[in-house]
């Protein structure tokens, strides 16, 4: 997990610096304020806020102007012609719209960082459940609403995979 994240850092630490700053600019130009928007689903916001206050804090230049919100919404608003400097989205497929529909250049966009399903269980040790494997004798299970949140899709996805949606479906609790 600590690898997947300082490599998230340190791409986005490079999209910062490529979309603040360019090679063709005097040195009064590079001092001049500038403001970049990053449009992120809201399930990067944690990670995203701290790394921007370190970078802010090395480049007083710059000032990022976040936009949090629901992947799916944050395509509307990009398709629609809200300005976005980056767009880290959680969803795949909405991603690829804007791809697709030519408002974000195929050769301007990367895939930086991926999800990862995982289990939580109590640390005091009250649950059954020890694995995937014994999951069905759970009493209740959190996942994410399919129909509109990406980790609930891959959950579902991984679930059905592995032969376990119908045996959990009725003990989920939607989030």
């Amino acid at each position: 997990m600590f690898k997947k994240y300082s490599i998230f850092i340190a791409a986005l630490t490079a999209f910062l610096l490529a979309a603040g700053c360019s090679s063709n600019q005097s040195s009064t130009d590079s001092e001049k304020k500038v403001t970049l928007t990053i449009s992120a689903a809201a399930s990067a916001q944690d990670a995203l806020e701290e790394i921007q206050k370190n970078y802010e804090k090395e480049h007083q230049n710059i000032t990022i102007q976040d936009n949090y919100g629901s992947s799916g919404a944050l395509q509307k608003q990009i398709s629609q012609g809200a300005g976005a400097d980056l767009f880290f989205s959680a969803a795949e497929d909405k991603f690829k719209k804007l791809v697709d529909d030519g408002d974000i250049a195929k050769k301007d966009s990367t895939d930086l960082v991926g999800n990862e399903i995982v289990l939580v269980v109590p640390k005091n040790g009250d649950s059954p459940v020890t694995s995937f494997s014994n999951l069905a004798e759970s009493e209740k299970i959190a996942l994410g609403t399919p129909e509109s949140v990406p980790a609930g899709a891959y959950g579902k996805e991984s679930l059905t995979k592995l032969s376990l949606w119908e045996k959990v479906k009725d003990k989920i609790v939607y989030g």
